[in-house]
C-alpha cells in the first residue's frame, strides 16, 4: 500500500503531502500499466501496439495535472480544527479533478443547470428582488462554491459551508484567477476500463468558466458581493447549542451522500432556519461516505420515501417533493456508460 493511503489525523499535512506528490504517485499506476503490457509475449503485442503512446500521453496528462495541484499547495487552508477528517488518498485528488470540471468548466454548463437550476430557480421566485440584500442564505453540499456564487449573482446574502481542506483551498484559489479558462485539466486519467475510445481518459476540461473578478468576466455579474465561505463541520458547529444566527433558506446539493446520519441533518438543518425559511434541495441519495469520515451512523441506509417521513416528522411543511428528473455527473461521451442518478427535489417550510 502507498504509504500515503493512509488515514491520519493532520488534513492539512495530508491535503499538502497528497498535492505535492500526485504525480509521483499517479506515474507508479502508469507504471503498473507499462510492467503489464511489457509481460505480454512478444507475437500478441501487435494486438497493443498503441498501449505504450497511450501510456505516454496519460504521462503528459498525469504532468498536467500535477501542474495545477503544485500550485494550489499554496493555497491550502491552514486551520483545521474545525474541520472534519477526509481520507486524502489519490482516489479523492481524482475525484476533485472531476468536481472542478464539473462546477468550474464550460462543458458541463448544462449538468450545472441540472444540479443547481432547480435551487435558484425557486429561491428567485421565494424572494422579491427588493428583499434579497437582506435574505441569507446557507450552502451546504459537495461542490466547489458554484452554487453560493450563483446566489449571489442573484442578489443574495450568501455563506458557503465546507467541511473539507481540499475544496476549501480549491475554492480559494479559484477566488483568485481573473482570467477565463486560464487552467486545464484532465480529471479522466484514472478511467482504465468501458472505454469507447482511448479519448475519453485523455480528455482536457478548461476552467474557469467566469470568475469572481467581474471587471474581467466576459459575462457582466450581478454580485452585490461574493460568497462567504465558512470553514466548518455543520453537524457539529452548527448544532443548537452553537447559537448560531437563524438563516432565510438553506440549499442543499450533493449534501445527504456525505453522511449516513440524515436525520440529524434533517434536524439541525431544521434549528438553523428561522420560522417561514425554507429548505430547497436537489441532487441524488448517493450514500457513497467515508465511513470513517461518518462514524455516526444509523442502522441502514434512507431511500427517498424515508426522507419525506422524516421531514414531516420533523415539523417542516413540504412544498414540493419528487424525484422526476436525473442527471449525469462529470459526463464523458467516450464512456461506454455514464451513471445517470435520480434527483430528489424538495422544497420544505419550517
Amino acid at each position: 500500500m502507498d504509504k500515503y493511503d493512509d488515514f491520519v489525523d493532520n488534513s492539512y499535512t495530508k491535503v499538502i503531502e497528497g498535492l505535492k506528490t500526485y504525480k509521483v504517485r499517479f506515474e507508479k499506476v502508469l507504471k503498473s500499466h507499462q510492467d503489464l503490457y511489457n509481460s505480454i509475449a512478444k507475437h500478441e503485442k501487435i494486438f497493443y501496439q498503441d498501449s505504450s503512446i497511450q501510456l505516454q500521453m496519460l504521462k503528459h496528462c498525469t504532468k498536467v495535472n500535477s501542474d495545477y495541484f503544485n500550485i494550489l499547495s499554496d493555497f491550502v487552508y491552514d486551520d483545521e480544527e474545525s474541520l472534519e477528517f477526509f481520507r486524502y488518498d489519490l482516489k479523492r485528488f481524482n475525484f476533485v479533478l472531476k468536481l472542478i470540471a464539473r462546477d468550474w468548466s464550460p462543458d458541463y454548463e448544462l449538468e450545472r443547470s441540472c444540479w443547481f437550476g432547480p435551487i435558484i430557480k425557486t429561491l428567485e421566485k421565494s424572494f422579491e428582488s427588493a428583499d434579497r440584500d437582506n435574505k441569507k442564505i446557507l450552502c451546504l453540499g459537495d461542490g466547489l462554491l458554484r452554487l453560493p456564487l450563483e446566489l449571489c449573482r442573484k442578489g443574495f446574502i450568501t455563506d458557503g459551508v465546507m467541511e473539507d481542506i481540499l475544496k476549501i483551498s480549491i475554492a480559494s484559489h479559484l477566488n483568485k484567477l481573473t482570467e477565463i479558462n486560464a487552467f486545464t485539466i484532465y480529471p479522466f486519467v484514472d478511467k482504465w476500463s468501458d472505454l469507447v475510445s482511448s479519448v475519453g481518459q485523455q480528455k482536457p476540461v478548461t476552467f474557469p468558466d467566469i470568475t469572481f473578478d467581474m471587471e474581467d468576466s466576459q459575462e457582466e455579474l450581478d454580485l452585490t458581493r461574493e460568497p462567504t465561505v465558512i470553514a466548518a463541520r455543520f453537524l457539529a458547529d452548527y448544532d443548537p447549542s452553537m447559537n448560531q444566527e437563524k438563516v432565510d433558506a438553506v440549499a442543499t446539493s450533493g449534501y445527504f451522500n456525505l453522511s449516513r446520519n440524515i436525520p440529524l441533518i434533517i434536524s439541525t438543518i431544521h434549528h438553523n432556519l428561522r420560522s417561514g425559511g425554507i429548505w430547497v434541495n436537489n441532487g441524488p441519495l448517493i450514500n457513497d461516505y467515508d465511513v470513517d469520515y461518518d462514524s455516526k451512523s444509523c442502522f441502514r441506509e434512507w431511500g427517498y420515501d424515508d426522507i419525506k417521513k422524516a421531514l414531516r416528522k420533523q415539523g417542516f411543511t413540504i412544498l414540493s417533493y419528487n424525484h422526476e428528473e436525473r442527471s449525469t455527473f462529470c459526463y464523458n461521451r467516450y464512456y461506454m456508460s455514464n451513471e445517470v442518478y435520480e434527483m430528489l427535489f424538495f422544497i420544505v417550510r419550517k
